[in-house]
């Protein structure tokens, strides 16, 4: 005897089968966002200079045009810790990540980069 009861469904259904995946071409994520901090309370972000007070809401535009939200951040070695701690405080108070490229960071990269350059 069969019994046709009704099926009670839990969970997150998944659906196994193959979809085609689209190819990004021109990817919205490729460049990094980098802020970048010179002598003079001079701040760039990626390269574009963008005045103390206007930091964070460029900031805020440019993280939300992506899907991770990653700012690397360099200052120049004469810079005031201080416009430093503004920055980096920018940064996080809006939720980003913070990586912070020292110069020994800077130098572990550029030997990391002339191995390379030599094994080819």
């Amino acid at each position: 005897m069969i019994v046709d009861a009704p099926r009670h469904y839990y969970g997150l259904p998944i659906d196994f089968r193959a979809h085609d995946s689209v190819v990004w071409e021109n990817s919205p994520w490729k460049e990094t966002l980098s802020v970048y901090l010179a002598v003079g309370e001079k701040y760039y972000i990626n390269g574009e200079p963008v005045p103390r007070d206007g930091l964070r809401t460029r900031l805020q535009q440019e993280l939300n045009k992506r899907l991770v939200w990653t700012v690397y951040f360099e200052a120049d070695y004469d810079t005031l810790n201080m416009d430093a701690v503004y920055a980096m405080d920018t940064i996080e108070g809006l939720g980003a990540t913070l990586v912070w490229i020292t110069p020994k960071v800077r130098e572990e990269w550029r030997q990391k980069e002339s191995a390379e350059r030599r094994r080819r």
